[in-house]
C-alpha cells in the first residue's frame, strides 16, 4: 500500500489481505475424504465380492499363462456364477433397504427420506436474469430500478470541517461486526468475503478497518467498491404467465461496506434519541427498535374500538405504493436529513452513499452486466430502511390537525383511519384525507396502485346503511361522487368502489 490515506488503496489492501489470510487458513485442496459405505453394504456382500474378485483374477491369470482350454472354461464359469450371486444379493439388499426406508416415513417424517428428497431439490439452477430474453430483462430492470429524470442537487461540502470527536474506534467497529449475521450459508457480496471471515480477523485488522472508516467520514467518500451489488431476483407468488414476471430484487453487498453502514445506522439512532426533532413519527412502526406489527395492530384496534363502542363509525383505507423502496428519489432523503438537522458529517457521507450506485447481474450470455441505480434504497442494505423512514416521514404528519384522523405506517404499508359519529361525514373526511395523502405521495416522486387500494367501514351490529357518498379526487383535486348501494357481501374493496360494512364486535361483514 503506497498511500495509507488513500481510501481506494486501503479498501483494496484490506480485501487482498483478507483473501490471503483465508487461503493460508483454508487451503483450496485438502486431503481426500474416506469413501462412504453404500446403504446396502453388509459383511455377507463383502465376502461375496472378495470371492468374486479372487475368481476373476484366477480366470485372467489362467488366460495369460495359456492354461488348457478346459481349465480356463471352468474358471470362467465359476467366476460368472459368483458374479451372478453377488448381483442378486445386492439387488435383494437394495430392495430390503427400500422397503425399510418406506416404512420409516410414518415413524419419522423428517428423517432420512425427507433429507434425501430435500437434497435432490437443492440442485443448482440458473438465475432468473440468465433465462429471460434480453428485451424482457431490460424492461424488467427498468421497472425495478426506474431512472431519475428530476434534478438531484448535492450540497457543496468544500467548507466542511472535520471534528475528531466523530472518529470511529476499533471497539465501535468490533461491536458493529458482532451485530451482523455471520452464517456461512449466507450469500456474500461481490468480494466473496462473508461476515464470518471478518469476525475472525485480528485486532490489527480492526485498527485498519477503523482507520478506513475514519478516512471515509473525514473525506465524505463512500467507497465505490461498496456501492456495487450482485442482483438476485426472487420470483413472487401468482406470477402472470404473460408479461413481466413479479420479482423481489435483493442486492448482495460487501459485508465490510454493510459494517460501515451499521456504524452509521447506530449513530443515526443515537442522534435521534438525543434529538427528538430528528426522529420519525410515532405512527411509523416499521424498521424501528422495540416496534412491530403487533404494536400497529394494537393501536388500530384501540382506535376502532373507541369509535364503534361509542356508537360511531370508522373508515380504514390501505394504500399500496408501487416499487416503493426502489423509486424513492435521493433528493427527498437528502432534504429530510437537512430538515431534521442531522450532523454535517452524516449528511456528507449519505450524499456520497446515494450516488454512483450499480447493480451487477449475469445475463443470458453468461457474462456480467451492470445496471445503474439512480433512485431508491438497496433492498438488503443496512441504511436502506433507516433512510426510507426518514424520506417517507412527511406523509405521517398530514393528519396531525384532526384528532379523529390517523395515518399508520409499517415501512411503506400505509393505513388511513378516520372515525366519526356521522357515517356520510366520516366517509367524506376519509376520501378527502386519502386524496391529500396520495397527492403528498406523488409529490415525493412515488405512485399509488389504485387497483390494490382497499377500504372498509366498521360499525355496530344491526346498523342499516343508507346510500353513502364516497368521494374520489382527480389529479386536480376536484372530487366526484360514487354512489354506494345498501349492503355488500365483500370485506375488502377498491377505495373507489362500494364500502363493505363490518360488525366490529362479532367480526361479521355484509
Amino acid at each position: 500500500m503506497e498511500d495509507p490515506m488513500n481510501i481506494d488503496q486501503v479498501v483494496k489492501w484490506l480485501d487482498t489481505s483478507m483473501e490471503e489470510a483465508c487461503d493460508v487458513a483454508a487451503p483450496w485442496i485438502g486431503s481426500r475424504r474416506p469413501r462412504r459405505k453404500a446403504y446396502w453394504w453388509c459383511e455377507f456382500v463383502a465376502d461375496l465380492r472378495r470371492r468374486c474378485i479372487r475368481a476373476r483374477r484366477s480366470w485372467q491369470r489362467a488366460k495369460k499363462r495359456r492354461r488348457s482350454e478346459e481349465t480356463i472354461a471352468d474358471l470362467g464359469v465359476h467366476y460368472k456364477h459368483l458374479r451372478k450371486d453377488l448381483r442378486l444379493e445386492i439387488g435383494r439388499r437394495k430392495s430390503a433397504a427400500w422397503q425399510e426406508l418406506l416404512g420409516s416415513v410414518d415413524k419419522d417424517p423428517w428423517g432420512l427420506p425427507y433429507r434425501l428428497v430435500l437434497k435432490k431439490l437443492k440442485t443448482a439452477s440458473l438465475g432468473l436474469t440468465e433465462v429471460l430474453e434480453p428485451e424482457m430483462l431490460t424492461d424488467l430492470l427498468e421497472s425495478l430500478f426506474p431512472p431519475n429524470d428530476e434534478p438531484d442537487p448535492v450540497d457543496d461540502w468544500s467548507n466542511f470541517v472535520w471534528d475528531n470527536a466523530w472518529a470511529t474506534s476499533p471497539t465501535e467497529v468490533n461491536e458493529a461486526i458482532k451485530k451482523a449475521t455471520s452464517s456461512w450459508t449466507k450469500a456474500p457480496g461481490p468480494d466473496g468475503l462473508r461476515m464470518a471471515v471478518w469476525r475472525r480477523s485480528t485486532r490489527e485488522f480492526l485498527h485498519w478497518v477503523s482507520h478506513l472508516f475514519n478516512l471515509c467520514l473525514s473525506k465524505g467518500e463512500f467507497p465505490l467498491e461498496w456501492k456495487g451489488a450482485n442482483l438476485v431476483l426472487i420470483p413472487k407468488e401468482n406470477t402472470p404467465s404473460a408479461g413481466l414476471p413479479k420479482v423481489r430484487p435483493i442486492c448482495l453487498l460487501n459485508d465490510i461496506g454493510k459494517t460501515f453502514e451499521r456504524v452509521l445506522e447506530i449513530r443515526i439512532s443515537r442522534w435521534q434519541e438525543g434529538s427528538p426533532e430528528s426522529d420519525v413519527s410515532e405512527f411509523q412502526f416499521g424498521f424501528r427498535r422495540h416496534w412491530s406489527t403487533c404494536d400497529a395492530l394494537r393501536l388500530l384496534r384501540e382506535i376502532i374500538s373507541s369509535a364503534v363502542n361509542d356508537g360511531g363509525f370508522a373508515v380504514v383505507v390501505s394504500l399500496d405504493i408501487q416499487i416503493a423502496f426502489n423509486s424513492l428519489p435521493w433528493r427527498i432523503i437528502r432534504q429530510a436529513l437537512k430538515e431534521k438537522l442531522f450532523p454535517s458529517y452524516i449528511r456528507q457521507i449519505i450524499d456520497s452513499y446515494l450516488a454512483d450506485r450499480t447493480v451487477w447481474y449475469i445475463g443470458r450470455d453468461g457474462r456480467s452486466h451492470s445496471w445503474p441505480m439512480e433512485a431508491g434504497v438497496p433492498q438488503g442494505s443496512v441504511l436502506g430502511p433507516v433512510l426510507w423512514n426518514l424520506g417517507f416521514d412527511c406523509i405521517l404528519d398530514i393528519a396531525e390537525d384532526d384528532e379523529n384522523s390517523n395515518i399508520l405506517c409499517y415501512a411503506d404499508d400505509t393505513l388511513v383511519v378516520v372515525t366519526g359519529r356521522n357515517c356520510e361525514l366520516t366517509c367524506l373526511k376519509a376520501s378527502i384525507l386519502v386524496n391529500r395523502v396520495i397527492d403528498r405521495i406523488r409529490g415525493l416522486g412515488l405512485s399509488v396502485a389504485t387497483n390494490k387500494t382497499e377500504a372498509i367501514l366498521f360499525t355496530v351490529k344491526g346498523w342499516r346503511s343508507p346510500e353513502l357518498d364516497f368521494h374520489r379526487g382527480h389529479t386536480g383535486g376536484i372530487p366526484t361522487k360514487h354512489k354506494v348501494p345498501r349492503g355488500h357481501d365483500r370485506c375488502a374493496l377498491d377505495i373507489f368502489g362500494p364500502l363493505p360494512i363490518c360488525d366490529w364486535k362479532n367480526g361479521a361483514c355484509r
